[in-house]
C-alpha cells in the first residue's frame, strides 16, 4: 500500500484552516487504498506521538503551534521544517512506497528536502502566496520568501494550485506548466448548512433584530478590515440598529479595536476572537449578510478564501471585494455584491444597501449554496487531487 504523508502548518486535531485542505484529502485518500498519515506540529513541545483521527494516522512531531502567528513566528516556522524535515526522511526512507504533499511554502521546504534526501515525490498544494504576505507584515523577510516559494515550487514533482492566476505565478517564478494544476479550495456543505441554528450566538453577543454582518478571519492588511470599518461606520449613521460580528484575530486586532472605542462603536463591533473550526456555522447562521472587504494584492487577487464558500454553503449572501480571481468565482447581483477594492465609499455604499434589507438578497445566498453544492465541495475537489496518485511509480527522481 502506497503511504502520502501530508504535511501541514497547524496543530491537529480539530480541523482548522491550517490543515483542512489535507485533512479532507486524507479522507478521500484513505478511502481510495492510501494510506494517510498527517504530520503536523504539537501545541507545545513533547515527544512525538502517533494516533488515528477519521482513518488518518496522524503522526505529531514537536513543535510550538500556539505561536504559529505570534512575533516569534518565523523563529517557530523554521524549526518545524528542520524538525520535520528530519522526521519524513525517516518516515520515508522506513516506507519506500510513499509521497510527501504539503500545504504551503513551510511545509513545503520540509517536504523538497526530505524528498530530495529519500527520493520520495513531493506534490505541493499553493493556497497562498506567503512572499506577498511578508511584503506587508514582515518585509525584512520578504526577498527570503520569495526565494524559499521558487525553490519549492520548482523542485517539486506536482504543484497544485487554486486559480489560474496563481498557477500563472508559479509559471512565472520557473515551474513547468506540465507540473502544474489548479483545484481551488471550497467547504463541507454538510456542516456549513442553511438551517442552523444561530439563536443562542445572536442572544450571547445581545444582537436582538439587528441586521447583522460577519467578518470571519485574519484581521490584516491584506483582508482589508481598516476599510472596513469606515465604511461600516457610514452604514451604521443611517442605519443605527446594525451590528458587525468579528470572528477572527490577528496583529491588528489592538490598533483597530481601540479604533472603534475612538468612533464610539463599541456596541456595535463584536470582537469574539478565534473560534473552533466546528463552531463556526453557528456564528455565520447568527448573520444576514458575509463581507470580504479585501484590498488588492498580489495575494488577494491570486487566492479563494474558505469563507467565501462558508458564507455561500449557509446560504448568505457576501459583500465581497472585486478582485481578480474572486470576481470569477462570485458574480456582481447573482451570487454576491462585488465592490470596488480599496474603495471605502463603494463598501459603505453595498453595506447600507444591503443592511437596509437583507432578505432582498436572499437569492445570490441560494445561488451560492448552489455553487458549493455543485463545484466548491470539499469530496469533489479532493476526488480530482487524489487522482493524481494514480499511475504513480515506487519512485519519481
Amino acid at each position: 500500500m502506497r503511504n502520502s504523508f501530508l504535511v501541514v502548518e497547524g496543530e491537529f486535531p480539530p480541523p482548522a484552516r491550517a490543515n483542512l485542505r489535507l485533512y479532507r484529502l486524507g479522507i478521500v485518500l484513505g478511502k481510495e487504498g492510501v494510506r494517510a498519515n498527517l504530520l503536523t506540529p504539537s501545541d507545545i513541545p513533547r515527544p512525538f506521538k502517533t494516533f488515528t483521527y477519521d482513518g488518518i494516522r496522524v503522526r505529531r512531531f514537536p513543535g510550538l503551534a500556539r505561536l504559529l502567528y505570534s512575533r516569534a513566528r518565523i523563529i517557530v516556522r523554521a524549526m518545524h521544517v528542520a524538525v520535520s524535515s528530519l522526521y519524513l526522511t525517516r518516515l520515508c526512507s522506513k516506507n519506500r512506497r510513499s509521497t510527501i504533499h504539503c500545504w504551503n511554502v513551510v511545509a513545503g521546504l520540509a517536504g523538497i528536502v526530505a524528498g530530495a534526501i529519500t527520493k520520495t515525490p513531493v506534490f505541493v498544494d499553493f493556497t497562498d502566496l506567503y512572499s506577498d504576505i511578508a511584503r506587508y507584515e514582515s518585509p525584512v523577510m520578504a526577498r527570503l520568501i520569495v526565494e524559499v516559494e521558487k525553490i519549492v515550487a520548482r523542485r517539486a514533482n506536482k504543484v497544485i494550485a487554486v486559480t489560474d492566476r496563481m498557477r500563472s505565478v508559479l509559471i512565472s517564478m520557473g515551474v513547468e506548466a506540465s507540473r502544474t494544476i489548479v483545484i481551488p479550495d471550497g467547504t463541507d456543505e454538510k456542516m456549513f448548512r442553511p438551517g442552523i441554528d444561530g439563536s443562542q450566538i445572536r442572544s450571547q453577543y445581545e444582537l436582538g433584530n439587528s441586521p447583522v454582518l460577519i467578518f470571519h478571519g485574519d484581521i490584516k492588511y491584506s483582508d482589508g478590515f481598516d476599510i472596513l470599518l469606515p465604511a461600516f461606520r457610514e452604514a451604521l449613521e443611517k442605519i443605527p440598529s446594525a451590528k458587525l460580528l468579528v470572528v477572527g484575530g490577528g496583529p491588528e486586532v489592538p490598533r483597530l479595536s481601540q479604533l472603534v472605542q475612538e468612533w464610539k462603536m463599541s456596541s456595535a463591533v463584536i470582537f469574539t476572537g478565534w473560534v473552533p473550526h466546528s463552531q463556526v456555522p453557528e456564528y455565520i447562521a447568527a448573520a444576514d449578510i458575509g463581507v470580504m472587504p479585501l484590498r488588492s494584492t498580489l495575494q488577494t487577487n491570486c487566492y479563494l478564501s474558505f469563507k467565501l464558500f462558508e458564507y455561500w454553503s449557509m446560504g448568505k449572501p457576501v459583500v465581497v471585494s472585486g478582485v481578480d480571481s474572486i470576481s470569477i468565482v462570485a458574480r456582481n447581483n447573482e451570487s454576491a455584491v462585488v465592490v470596488r477594492p480599496d474603495d471605502v465609499r463603494s463598501l459603505s455604499d453595498a453595506l447600507t444597501k444591503a443592511l437596509e434589507d437583507p432578505k432582498s438578497l436572499k437569492y445570490m445566498g441560494e445561488n451560492g449554496r448552489k455553487l458549493v453544492e455543485t463545484t466548491y465541495n470539499w469530496d469533489r475537489l479532493m476526488g480530482q487531487e487524489s487522482n493524481l496518485y494514480k499511475g504513480i511509480g515506487k519512485r519519481i527522481c
